[in-house]
C-alpha cells in the first residue's frame, strides 16, 4: 500500500497492484503463510507463491501473457483464463480463447443472439459468447445462470464443430485443466511452461502416460467461479485445497488487510586501488543518490551503507504518511567457492520497514 502522492510520483509501480492484493487477501482468508493463491476472475487468473506469509518480490517484474514487466513489483503470474474467457469453434474442434467475452447463460437477449450462429466464433471483445461459466451452467449445475440456454449453446457449439455433445465439453474440460495446470506449475518452478508442444506433454501427458504432480504447500482459492475450475484439476495434484469462507471477495479483504512495507538493497563491491601503495590494496565503493561512494575499508562502507538504507526506508515510510513502524537490517558477504579458493564477490546491506 502507498499513498496517492507516493503513486502519483512513481504510478509504474502501482501495476499489479489487483494481483498484489489478492495476494494478501488469500493469505489472510486461508490463515496461512506458506502458499500457492490462485485468484480466478472473470478475465484473467492471477497466481503468486507466498513464503512466510509475504509474496516473493521480483526485481525483473511479474509476468503477465509471457511478457516480463521488467519493473520491479510482486511477483505474481496473470493469465488470460476466466469465468468469461470465449470459448469458439473451429475447423472440427473448439478452442478455448484468450478473450474475455459475455457469458451466454446470463444475457438477456441470448434466445435473440442464437438465432444465427455468429457467437460461436471468435468476434470482438465483450461481444456474447460460450464462455467456462457456460459451460459449469450447463454440466455442474453452477446455479449461475440460465442452464437451458447453455446446454443449448454447447449443442450448437458442438453441431458446428461436426462432434457429439460429449466431445466439446472434454475438450473445453482438457483446456481449462491445461491453461490452468501449466500456469501454477510454471509460476512455482519460475520458468514459463509453454502452452504446445513438449512442455505441454509433461503437464497434460499424451495416450500412454498421465502425470500428476505433488504439492508440499496448500492452494488457496480465491474468486467466485474458483470452486469450479478447482474441480477440473484436482485429480491431477496431490495436495490440499482450500475455498475460504468469502472467497468470492477475496481480492477486496486484500486491500483492505494491506500495510506500507518498503525493503532496500545496497552492494558494496571491492576493486584494485589505482592509487595505492601495494599491489594487492582494494578500495569499497557502493552506489546511492549522490553517486558513487568510495571507501577505504569494507567496515566504513558497511557503516554508511546501513546509515544510507535506513534513512531511506524512513523516508519512505514518512511520505507514505506512516507514523509507527519498525526496521530493520541485514549484512550478508556474497563469497564464492573457486578451486578450493574462496572469493569475495560484495556485501549485500539489506534495510526494512514495515508496520507494527
Amino acid at each position: 500500500m502507498i499513498s496517492a502522492e507516493e503513486a502519483c510520483q512513481k504510478p509504474i509501480f502501482t501495476v499489479l497492484s489487483g494481483p498484489a492484493a489478492s495476494a494478501i487477501g488469500g493469505i489472510k482468508l486461508g490463515k496461512v503463510d506458506n502458499t500457492l493463491v490462485v485468484d480466478i476472475g472473470g478475465t484473467t487468473t492471477d497466481i503468486a507463491l507466498i513464503k512466510d506469509g509475504r509474496v516473493r518480490i521480483s526485481k525483473e517484474g511479474a509476468m503477465v501473457s509471457g511478457a516480463r514487466l521488467r519493473v520491479p513489483s510482486v511477483d505474481t503470474m496473470t493469465v488470460s483464463l476466466g469465468g468469461n474467457t470465449g470459448i469458439f469453434a473451429s475447423r472440427n474442434s473448439v478452442f478455448l480463447g484468450r478473450k474475455a467475452v459475455k457469458p451466454i447463460c446470463l444475457a438477456p437477449d441470448a434466445y435473440n443472439v442464437m438465432k444465427d450462429r455468429s457467437y460461436l466464433y471468435s468476434s470482438k471483445y465483450g461481444d456474447v459468447g460460450i464462455t467456462p461459466t457456460d459451460y459449469f451452467c450447463a454440466e455442474a449445475d453452477s446455479g449461475y445462470g440460465n442452464q437451458k440456454i447453455a446446454q443449448k449453446a454447447l449443442y450448437a457449439l458442438a453441431d458446428e464443430a461436426g462432434m457429439k455433445y460429449e466431445d466439446p465439453c472434454e475438450s473445453i474440460r482438457w483446456q481449462i485443466c491445461s491453461r490452468l495446470l501449466r500456469s501454477m506449475l510454471s509460476h512455482i518452478v519460475g520458468t514459463e511452461i509453454q502452452e504446445d508442444g513438449e512442455g505441454e506433454i509433461a503437464v497434460m501427458g499424451n495416450d500412454i502416460v498421465r502425470p500428476s504432480f505433488s504439492l508440499e504447500i496448500p492452494v488457496v482459492g480465491i474468486g467466485a467461479p474458483t470452486k469450479y475450475f478447482f474441480d477440473i484439476i484436482r485429480d491431477r495434484i496431490d495436495g490440499k485445497f482450500t475455498i475460504p469462507e468469502h472467497y468470492d471477495v477475496g481480492n477486496a479483504v486484500g486491500a483492505v488487510c494491506s500495510s506500507v512495507y518498503y525493503k532496500k538493497q545496497i552492494s558494496i563491491k571491492a576493486e584494485k586501488d589505482q592509487n595505492g601503495t601495494e599491489s594487492n590494496s582494494l578500495i569499497y565503493y557502493l552506489i546511492t543518490d549522490k553517486g558513487r561512494m568510495t571507501f577505504g575499508t569494507k567496515e566504513e562502507a558497511i557503516t554508511y551503507g546501513q546509515s544510507y538504507a535506513q534513512k531511506v526506508v524512513e523516508q519512505y515510510m514518512y511520505r507514505n504518511h506512516v507514523q509507527k513502524f519498525s526496521t530493520r537490517s541485514n549484512v550478508e558477504d556474497v563469497i564464492f567457492t573457486i578451486a578450493d579458493e574462496k572469493v569475495y564477490t560484495e556485501t549485500k546491506i539489506t534495510a526494512i520497514a514495515e508496520v507494527v
